[in-house]
């Protein structure tokens, strides 16, 4: 089941992957006791009682019941989600998305497919607490519902796709996640949710909150579909952005963040496949216009709302402007400033990267690049280097004010950072800022590991090695933090992971003999995950070795292993290491265009 091949899904019939005598199992984790407020939590709600349910979703030969007990709303239930918005709401921002008040309210009478959905997010956050049968239960009676809800969709639809797809994505069935994306545009159009609630014949009999919920509703999809594209798990699938008002709790995100997301989009498309020439990079006109849209983004985006770069400025000093800023009144949301932050940096590099390749296969000496191009090749390469630096001083000032959070050890913290104030929770950092740490650490290690020395000194503001290689620290530390928020084993960003261990190898081994750090050729894939079957040696039992319960994050099994791995941008040819190459769909004929430009020099 190739990532992608989404016709496999479109049937939303195979949503329903009904277990029988499963599919309500509710037990706890053997093996030492968890004193934490959230296990407490959790054996008050999953205790003895919980055998009723069990023994409702046994099948029966005796029972006749119209009631499907699947979908039927139980204490446990309730309690269960009720725990999660109570504990777990630093350690998922979507949660956000939520009117916890109104849904807890409502819980009983909400629709199933959306009550099932939040109990499924609910397990999966108390993952490390609960057997894996809990889980899957879970999972699959909110597929049940889901599928059902598709028949006759409603607004509460949309977060019932949106938080089974987050699901889905976060565990590495991004082809399952991509079918739920399509379905929920299906239910947009379906709904007339592209058109603002004031617009349509039936607006006087909306209320506030209705209005307010189908304004956001609509608007979570638009970004998640483009934030899909971005990432390389979909196609675009573009909703227009300019006919649904913004809600009146979200104006902080969407417009600035989806129009960088554009930005990005088209950088991939650009950057696709090679040009036909070493001269079609710099004169691209597809390029320019990117660039142009790059600027006058900038000037549009309110200054309180991303963090800029000042050479100028000490990394303290920095970091000082960084907490004003963010501590101002008219800053709504903290997270959205770091995200609009290392989101238009990483569009920056990302569009100058293939020229910062293309010096660093120039030699100081060579004669076959006329000085235009070159000059712009290294105006490229300042571009990408100072959008790299920027990004990682971020993640860097992140560290330092962030609750529990460090930098890693043998990197000394800047002067006076001891005073910052902490800002932020390590919960709410989400894996999709893998993708910018990538981006920059590819650059870096371009730099260090690629581009001659000599063209690395007309920099203006040039990191030396050992700035490098702390950097590499640094982005190797917070990609840690993005893996355990995860709490997988193999998650979507395990390849990104790998590969920044390769680069920094790489970079650690600059100025050592000749080939010393280099590997066999290796490509690096990902491995695709089913959330809905238990692991190839689990054969139905979900008792682990010693007899031990077996937790959730142990049954996920490999059904794809070489698929391209998730990112904004791959290494378009490159090889880390003299042989780790990364899989992606025209990776190879970057790889024969740079040999090309190698024998032409």
């Amino acid at each position: 089941m190739p990532v992608g091949a989404c016709c496999e899904y479109l049937d939303k019939d195979l949503l329903r992957n009904d277990s029988p005598g499963s599919d309500s199992a509710v037990s706890l984790t053997s093996g030492k006791e968890h004193d934490n407020q959230e296990s407490s939590v959790l054996r008050s709600i999953l205790n003895a009682d919980a055998i009723a349910l069990l023994d409702h979703s046994l099948p029966s030969s005796t029972t006749h019941s119209m009631v499907d007990f699947d979908l039927t709303p139980t204490v446990h239930d309730f309690l269960l989600v009720k725990a999660m918005f109570e504990t777990k709401m630093g350690a998922n921002h979507r949660l956000a998305l939520i009117n916890v008040s109104h849904f807890l309210g409502t819980f009983f009478v909400q629709p199933p497919a959306l009550r099932l959905a939040m109990c499924a997010n609910a397990a999966l956050l108390f993952r490390d607490e609960l057997a894996s049968e809990v889980m899957f239960a879970y999972y699959r009676r909110t597929r049940k519902a889901v599928s059902r809800s598709l028949d006759t969709p409603t607004l509460e639809t949309i977060p019932a796709l949106y938080f089974l797809a987050t699901i889905s994505t976060a565990t590495g069935e991004t082809a399952f996640s991509v079918a739920l994306g399509k379905w929920a545009i299906q239910v947009i159009y379906t709904l007339n949710m592209h058109i603002d609630p004031t617009q349509l014949p039936n607006a006087d009999q909306l209320s506030e909150f209705q209005i307010q919920e189908r304004r956001k509703w609509y608007w979570v999809v638009a970004f998640w579909t483009k934030l899909q594209a971005i990432m390389g798990v979909t196609e675009p699938v573009c909703l227009p952005i300019d006919k649904v008002q913004l809600p009146d709790d979200s104006a902080a995100l969407f417009p600035i963040l989806i129009r960088i997301y554009d930005i990005i989009e088209a950088v991939k498309v650009a950057h696709a496949r090679p040009p036909s020439s070493i001269e079609g990079i710099p004169a691209s006109e597809t390029c320019l216009n990117i660039h142009a849209k790059l600027t006058q983004l900038l000037t549009e985006i309110p200054a309180h709302r991303i963090l800029l770069p000042n050479s100028s400025l000490a990394p303290h000093e920095s970091y000082k402007v960084f907490t004003e800023q963010l501590s101002l009144p008219k800053v709504i949301s903290k997270a959205d400033v770091i995200v609009n932050t290392v989101n238009f940096f990483s569009a920056v590099s990302m569009l100058y990267r293939p020229k910062m390749f293309v010096l660093s296969q120039v030699s100081p000496l060579s004669t076959s690049v006329n000085a235009h191009i070159l000059q712009d090749l290294i105006a490229a390469l300042d571009k990408c280097v100072s959008s790299a630096l920027h990004v990682v001083n971020v993640f860097k000032f992140l560290l330092l004010s962030t609750n529990d959070l460090t930098m890693p050890e043998g990197i000394h913290a800047p002067p006076h950072s001891e005073n910052l104030p902490k800002l932020f929770d390590s919960g709410l950092f989400v894996w999709a800022l893998a993708f910018n740490l990538f981006e920059a650490a590819i650059v870096l290690w371009c730099l260090a590991c690629r581009v001659d020395s000599q063209w690395n000194a007309l920099l203006p503001n040039v990191p030396s090695l050992q700035d490098v290689q702390a950097d590499f620290q640094v982005i190797s530390a917070f990609l840690d933090i993005l893996g355990a928020n995860l709490k997988g084993n193999v998650t979507v960003i395990t390849p990104i992971i790998e590969c920044v261990k390769a680069m920094k190898l790489d970079v650690d081994s600059v100025g050592l003999q000749p080939h010393s750090a280099a590997v066999d050729r290796v490509e690096i894939q990902m491995s695709v995950l089913a959330l809905t079957e238990e692991g190839p040696d689990s054969e139905g039992s979900t008792a682990g070795e010693g007899g031990e319960v077996k937790k959730a994050s142990d049954d996920l099994k490999v059904i794809q292993e070489d698929a391209s791995p998730l990112a904004f941008m791959g290494l378009l040819g490159f090889e880390v290491l003299g042989g780790v190459r990364w899989k992606g769909a025209h990776e190879n004929e970057w790889r024969q265009f740079w040999e090309h430009v190698q024998t032409t020099q």
